[in-house]
């Protein structure tokens, strides 16, 4: 081979360094024709790929090709370049826009703010026009942003908008007004029967003003409340739109006894049932709007959330009680049963659950093996007006928050019971399970309490 052919076009291949030294060193591994046919398959994929963009796949392996090569100080540099650099080039397409991207929990976020008026146009879908009229009246009427659904929209009247609708597939469009300024709403709870006045910590947030009202929304107790609340222009003709809700997932992995601002929201809501309210708000110290009277009307979301906050009280009484951890967490779910479980728990623990025969419909009873003289039985048929304690064989297990925790022996106690045998006695034998009916006397009493002795059944005078 001449000097010429050897450095010809035709005889070259391009390979980084390293693979380069493996051929040139092993030519029965890598014959020619091996190399010829690489090189033509890698000039095929080329010439079918010129003129397309890359992929999202692509453009990702591109760049942890890169950033792999770099020292890390390096790399998370660039992590910051490339978000200048597709805003950049985003914001060349259309000068009367700005563009900010972000991309977190794989959601790419595109946050569009106009420079100057620009005439759009927005189709929307028939499916989906109630939505967007009713969020409409929100953003321009009172003031709220919103969060739309976008299948199947289409905006005109921007370049930015076609390169955007052409690249990605929107799944909702949030809009927000630009009319925002800090506020504090002064939150103040009142019984007109007992006297009682109580004020609470001040939601700060902000207030954007529509064409009918103003609306805030704020936080308190280290952002654990969100209020939402809505200050007409005129005056309101009903209850307010108030909302107060209590953002659980601050809560999450800590002990149920040391849930910061636990007991002061819990108080918030019990008042919520019972008190009138006195909402202030102030923008930079100045007095804009005053709602006073029973505004909060939605009774079912005091009710859920009370029951929550009930549950967590319960847990909070057992965990100390047992000396046991119980970690708070929002997702998991309360029901019926399972509250139940930890109110009779609590009740046991406080020496209160009992009852007296008007709670009672029917008697109680019991069922008692005949020893093998049955004068256990013969003992019960002559006693009147006696208490009888009787003790779980196992230890009950109750699950706050999903967490098992085995509880102390169970003790049940019925005072003032007179045992009765609807049974021929002296049909009975050695070994046979005998129903005892327990007659409810005059004083009787059921009550529940937790025991640390062994004995299953007492029989006291």
């Amino acid at each position: 081979m001449t000097p010429q052919e050897r450095s010809s076009i035709e005889n070259g291949i391009w390979l980084c360094s390293n693979c380069a030294t493996k051929i040139d060193v092993d030519e029965q591994r890598y014959p020619i024709d091996l190399l010829i046919a690489w090189k033509r398959k890698a000039e095929d994929r080329a010439a079918a790929e010129s003129g397309r963009p890359p992929s999202v796949h692509s453009s990702s392996l591109l760049l942890a090709s890169v950033f792999g090569a770099m020292p890390t100080k390096d790399a998370l540099n660039g992590i910051p370049n490339v978000h200048d650099a597709a805003d950049s080039f985003l914001n060349s397409i259309d000068p009367r826009l700005r563009v900010r991207t972000s991309y977190v929990d794989s959601q790419l976020t595109c946050e569009v703010r106009a420079l100057e008026n620009v005439p759009a146009k927005i189709f929307v879908p028939p499916s989906i026009r109630e939505n967007w009229a009713s969020g409409f009246d929100q953003l321009i009427n009172h003031g709220k942003d919103v969060a739309l659904p976008a299948d199947g929209i289409e905006i005109t009247g921007s370049p930015l908008f076609d390169a955007l609708f052409s690249s990605i597939k929107l799944t909702d469009v949030k809009i927000t007004r630009d009319n925002k300024k800090p506020a504090i709403l002064k939150f103040e709870m009142f019984n007109t029967e007992s006297g009682q006045h109580e004020q609470f910590y001040d939601f700060v947030g902000y207030a954007s003003a529509g064409n009918t009202s103003v609306f805030f929304d704020g936080s308190a107790c280290s952002k654990l409340l969100r209020a939402t609340v809505n200050f007409p222009h005129q005056e309101p003709t009903g209850s307010a739109a108030l909302g107060i809700s209590i953002q659980y997932p601050v809560w999450n992995d800590r002990n149920v006894n040391e849930l910061p601002y636990f007991e002061k929201i819990h108080s918030f809501f019990e008042h919520l049932r019972s008190h009138n309210l006195k909402l202030t708000l102030e923008i930079q110290g100045l007095h804009i709007a005053t709602l006073e009277g029973n505004l909060f009307n939605n009774s079912d979301q005091i009710r859920t959330t009370l029951s929550i906050l009930h549950y967590v009280s319960y847990a909070r009484k057992i965990s100390s009680y047992m000396d046991r951890p119980v970690v708070f967490s929002s997702g998991y779910t309360i029901s019926e049963y399972f509250f139940k479980e930890l109110f009779d728990a609590v009740e046991t623990i406080n020496g209160v659950r009992a009852y007296d025969r008007s709670s009672i419909t029917s008697n109680p009873s019991l069922n008692i093996v005949a020893n093998d003289d049955c004068d256990n039985i013969s003992f019960l048929r002559n006693i009147k007006n006696y208490t009888i304690v009787y003790r779980e064989l196992e230890n009950r297990r109750i699950f706050p928050f999903g967490q098992e925790i085995s509880m102390p022996q169970l003790e049940m106690r019925l005072d003032d019971v007179t045992p009765v045998l609807r049974k021929d006695a002296s049909t009975i034998s050695a070994g046979d399970v005998v129903h005892i009916e327990l007659i409810m006397n005059e004083n009787f009493r059921l009550s529940f309490n937790y025991s640390d002795k062994n004995n299953n059944l007492n029989i006291e005078p």
